[in-house]
């Protein structure tokens, strides 16, 4: 039995492996995902669902979109950037420098949770859905997504706040090789229409358009091995952005009524924004989108319809800068449209018809894909991904030795000459991973050594190999990563017995 989660700043989703068959686990209230947000009370504290019910009454004292901050640095300058569209409980600095958020509990003392608690918090009531939906059937396998520019820290402490939730993750799956393994577009797990099965090289766009933040990652697949070649993350562009764009076409509506300011009033700002995200799904399915909010201002409830031209109008800049990120993504790996076999669409907009047929005009018909919910790609792809590894030969280890890293932690390349670093392989590389370059020496020249090293701040060297007595003018550098994230060496030339070594890289 295998069973995955993930998380992102809006929701999180749970997915099992069984009988054969992928299922999405709904939460208490029978939603197939779980409203990502934490509320406290004097004398409780209520996640998911429950959360979500109690937050207009008690927004100040709940805490939401606070995945992003996971590992975060609360002086940094993103993070404050974040943190300054905060609508949720009061954000500070805390422990290490780290966010946490001050919570209000009436009489009592202020609260200070930090973005591992309320994470912990979200993961005991998701286990308790996935518990409740099994029965007395365990479960030994867990899979858990994250998103591909975690770094090494990010993903350990993930890990260490689902195992204080007694959740043992097996396996971490970044959000993009979970997409494309949920299309069965990985051909290591499972071919598909959209891929040649002998092809050298695939490639594919991953767009992730969420409520906090849009990713944009470039991969490619060679032979089955997954490769992150480029990735960019903006807090500019992104489903709040559109929830915003419908806020404001729903306060006129009531302002053409009674003539009030709501902007003040954080009660019922809040319904506003819920009703928001209601209404943008549901022009996602249909043309039109019937608004009701009881008791929205000072006892007056509004009714209304919008129709989903009028939004598509209004919200034509937000979705032209997702495919100017696209377009400036696939630039900075020097690659063209034409390049990409499949650009899959996850996240919160992933339904966005108007996002999908600016990307189809970009890669062509049928090359762009969301026909899966964007909310439930990643933990359906990461459940097909554990499925596949319980398995496999790994699956028969111990517990405590299953956890995977899922990607390559930190830069790996080679110290130049002149001290700099060259990176030949991207932190957040997918694993199993093998790269291979070659490269000429200059004429005359009878050996060549080659600094292996690591970079994440300091570079910090991790083997040297070196070649004597060449005759030819090229020599060949490879580097194949395990599932753990150890890699092999091997410097070559044709005329001499080439020498290796094994690093761990992360």
């Amino acid at each position: 039995m295998a069973v995955a989660l993930s998380f992102t700043d809006g929701y999180a989703a749970m997915a099992v492996a069984k009988d054969g068959r992928l299922e999405v686990v709904a939460n208490e209230s029978g939603e197939r995902t779980t409203p990502a947000l934490v509320s406290y009370t004097s004398d409780e504290t209520l996640a998911g669902y429950a959360a979500r019910q109690s937050v207009v009454r008690n927004v100040r004292a709940t805490v939401g979109n606070f995945f992003q901050y996971l590992g975060r640095k609360y002086s940094d300058e993103d993070v404050k950037q974040r943190l300054s569209k905060n609508t949720f409980a009061r954000a500070q600095s805390g422990k290490g420098d780290s966010v946490s958020f001050v919570v209000p509990r009436g009489d009592q003392p202020e609260l200070n949770v930090s973005v591992p608690q309320a994470l912990e918090q979200l993961c005991l009531t998701m286990r308790k859905s996935v518990t409740s939906y099994l029965g007395s059937t365990p479960w030994q396998y867990t899979a858990v997504t994250c998103p591909s520019h975690f770094s090494s820290e990010q993903r350990s402490l993930l890990v260490e706040v689902c195992r204080k939730a007694g959740i043992s993750v097996s396996r971490l799956v970044s959000e993009s090789t979970a997409a494309l393994v949920a299309y069965g577009l990985h051909n290591h797990h499972v071919h598909d229409h959209h891929i040649q099965r002998h092809a050298a090289r695939q490639t594919f766009v991953v767009v992730k358009m969420d409520a906090t933040e849009t990713t944009v990652d470039v991969l490619e697949s060679d032979q089955g091995l997954l490769r992150l070649v480029q990735s960019r993350q903006s807090c500019r562009v992104t489903t709040g952005h559109l929830d915003a764009v419908m806020v404001d076409i729903l306060i006129k509506e009531f302002q053409r009524k009674v003539k009030a300011d709501l902007s003040e009033d954080r009660r019922a700002m809040m319904k506003l924004r819920l009703a928001a995200a209601r209404a943008r799904k549901t022009l996602a399915k249909q043309p039109t989108a019937t608004v009701s909010i009881d008791g929205l201002y000072e006892g007056i409830d509004l009714n209304c319809t919008v129709a989903e031209a009028k939004f598509n109008a209004l919200t034509t800049d937000v979705l032209r800068d997702v495919t100017e990120m696209v377009e400036q993504t696939l630039q900075d790996c020097e690659k063209a449209a034409d390049d990409v076999n499949v650009c899959v669409l996850a996240g919160a907009g992933a339904d966005s018809k108007k996002l999908k047929s600016a990307l189809t005009s970009m890669f062509g018909e049928d090359s762009v894909l969301n026909h899966i919910p964007g909310d439930e790609v990643f933990a359906l792809g990461a459940c097909k991904h554990a499925d596949h590894a319980q398995t496999s030969e790994e699956a028969s280890e111990s517990t405590q030795n299953r956890v995977r890293r899922g990607a390559v932690g930190r830069d790996v390349g080679v110290e130049m000459a002149d001290g700099s670093f060259k990176v030949l392989v991207p932190r957040n590389t997918p694993l199993p991973f093998g790269y291979k370059t070659s490269f000429a020496l200059p004429a005359g020249q009878t050996s060549c050594a080659v600094h292996l090293a690591q970079k994440e701040g300091e570079v910090q060297r991790l083997a040297t190999l070196q070649l004597r007595e060449l005759k030819q003018s090229r020599a060949t550098l490879s580097l194949v990563f395990d599932d753990e994230g150890s890699c092999v060496a091997r410097l070559s030339s044709d005329d001499v017995t080439p020498v290796s070594a094994t690093i761990d890289s992360a």
